[in-house]
């Protein structure tokens, strides 16, 4: 194999290694924070994960500029006391073809430490590959 072919299968290899959630493969949308009730450093984040590559994704978790930190919760009913709970989650795992929705009461974003807002939150997502994705989320205002 010369040189220039053994780069070129490297490259190739790489590209399937590192490219599992480029964005022709990951589809995401309504993807919305909810502002912050005013003296409340903590909010919610909703999306849709759409997978359309043929092997698995894995949402590792999230970070952004302005928010100390962003963890992935899930809210059950409990069999125990009938209460809604929220519980976290280490890990979404979206199947090839498949989508997951974060919504209210199910899986969610919870954001902590908000210091603020405005009509747009860049959000980065990070997959179990060693890939990210860059998110802008509307902001949603509070309805008076």
């Amino acid at each position: 194999m010369s040189c220039s072919n053994l780069g070129l299968g490297i490259v190739a290899l790489l590209s399937v290694m590192l490219g599992g959630c480029g964005e022709q493969d990951l589809r995401i949308h309504e993807a919305q924070v909810r502002a912050p009730v005013p003296g409340v450093d903590r909010t919610v984040g909703y999306l849709v994960l759409e997978n359309r590559s043929d092997h698995h994704m894995t949402l590792i978790g999230a970070t952004a500029r302005g928010v100390r930190a962003i963890e992935m919760h899930t809210t059950r009913v409990s069999e125990k006391t009938g209460m809604m709970q929220m519980r976290p989650l280490e890990t979404v795992s979206i199947a090839p073809g498949a989508s997951v929705r974060f919504q209210a009461g199910g899986r969610h974003l919870m954001l902590l430490g908000v210091s603020e807002l405005n009509e747009t939150l860049a959000i980065d997502l990070q997959f179990a590959d060693g890939s990210s994705q860059h998110v802008n989320f509307t902001v949603l205002a509070l309805v008076p």
